[in-house]
């Protein structure tokens, strides 16, 4: 209804970033201006909400580290992503977990429906508040009154201080990894077949102290979560959520029964 689209605008990408096709992935540097050019139908008031979050661990909040906000006095000093954008609001806190309590900027959209705002990174993906996650820009289209969400492009980043030479390593990486899990599937599912390969781990137990329990399964809930929100194959969607179902009525299964003994046994499950 509202076909919203978010692209690159490319004047300037040599210096400022460079996208990868093969990882669909931009990379770039801190304080490197990038433009993106947003068009929607704007039947209604709307707004655009600019979040940036781990995608592989998608409930943790993400702000400035202490030495990329240091000496910095704005009220805008936690948020990684700026704007220079005189419409645009910077919105949220640092710790906030739910998705309208998060770190965003908001851009109010124009009755022509077509809007570009350029954004800088503040912190590296090394920091030590992003450091081993993955992420990501969310553009999320919002009805301004009603605040109902009617669409959202999701564009994954990498800020570092060297990032051509990142994003040839990556993608060199990227490459010797799907050789190697192509040479693995192959392997184990046999010249006859051509099914995915599952892999069986129901056999596999584990002994854990009853305090550790909850802990663990639900460590194991967000890390299938953050696997599914990734996933584009229809074949392993259907088995992470399989995985993820079975998960779920283990967490509400230990959080129904009292348990007596100071070790729970976590065994027999398929996962």
């Amino acid at each position: 209804m509202h076909d919203f689209k978010v692209k690159l605008e490319e004047s300037g990408s040599t210096e400022f970033f460079a996208f990868s096709q093969k990882l669909n992935r931009v990379f770039t540097s801190t304080d490197k201006t990038i433009t993106f050019s947003m068009v929607m139908n704007p039947h209604t008031p709307l707004l655009i909400r600019i979040m940036l979050v781990c995608s592989n661990v998608i409930f943790q909040p993400l702000s400035r580290c202490s030495y990329h906000s240091r000496g910095d006095s704005t009220t805008f000093r936690d948020h990684v992503v700026t704007h220079k954008d005189s419409m645009a609001k910077y919105f949220g806190t640092a710790d906030g977990v739910y998705f309208r309590e998060r770190l965003a900027i908001l851009v109010p959209i124009e009755e022509t429906g077509q809007k570009s705002i350029s954004l800088e990174f503040k912190c590296l993906s090394s920091c030590y508040k992003i450091k081993k996650v993955s992420t990501a820009l969310i553009f999320t289209l919002e009805d301004e009154i009603s605040g109902n969400i009617l669409g959202r492009q999701v564009l994954n980043v990498h800020v570092s201080k060297n990032f051509k030479r990142d994003m040839e390593l990556a993608e060199k990486a990227a490459s010797v990894k799907r050789r190697l899990s192509g040479e693995f599937e192959s392997e184990a599912a046999g010249p006859s077949s051509s099914k995915r390969t599952i892999v069986d781990l129901s056999e596999l137990k584990f002994l854990l102290p009853q305090e550790v329990v909850r802990e663990f399964l639900e460590g194991t809930q967000q890390f299938i979560k953050a696997k599914l929100y990734n996933a584009e194959d229809d074949g392993l969607k259907g088995s992470l959520t399989t995985c993820l179902e079975k998960v779920n009525v283990m967490i509400d299964n230990f959080a129904s029964n009292s348990v007596e003994s100071g070790e729970h046994d976590y065994c027999k499950r398929k996962v």
